[in-house]
């Protein structure tokens, strides 16, 4: 009984190395603020999926990277320990980067309801990265309040 399992499985396996990899249209990543439109579709359709191997994900990876993010990873190899280390530095790359526009948040120019809604959308569209990013900001209460005011 245990060969019967052992030789589905190496079926399956087989079936599974020679499987055509279906074609997927991402946001292609420009190495901008973009990011976190595009690491949410990625993450959901490739990363968090186990029928993809590594190397499969690496693949999809840097076919969705273009200019200065795909230049990053051009001359790094596709195997399977390459694919976990270079999806976390671009993580926390791209975190630094959302970060830094945050702060970088462009101050009233004059005192209007327009200005501060301005600034108000802005700054919850990047919390909500954050957010997305699992950074704890429920803790940033005191550093949110200096650098918006």
């Amino acid at each position: 009984m245990s060969g019967y399992f052992t030789s589905s499985a190496r079926n399956a396996n087989e079936n599974y190395t020679y499987m055509r990899l279906p074609k997927f249209n991402f946001f292609t990543f420009l190495g901008k603020y973009e990011w976190l439109p595009f690491f949410d579709s990625f993450n959901s359709v490739i990363h968090a999926h186990a029928l993809f191997s590594n190397v499969q994900k690496f693949q999809y990876f840097k076919s969705a990277l273009t200019d200065a993010a795909g230049n990053i990873v051009s001359s790094i190899e596709i195997f399977d320990a390459n694919y976990a280390i270079t999806w976390d530095l671009f993580r926390r790359r791209y975190k630094r980067a959302e970060l830094r526009a945050f702060i970088d948040l462009s101050s009233m120019t004059r005192e209007s309801f327009v200005e501060l809604r301005k600034i108000m959308d802005n700054s919850f569209k990047h919390l909500r990265a954050f957010q997305a990013l699992k950074c704890p900001i429920i803790y940033w209460n005191d550093l949110l309040v200096h650098i918006l005011s």
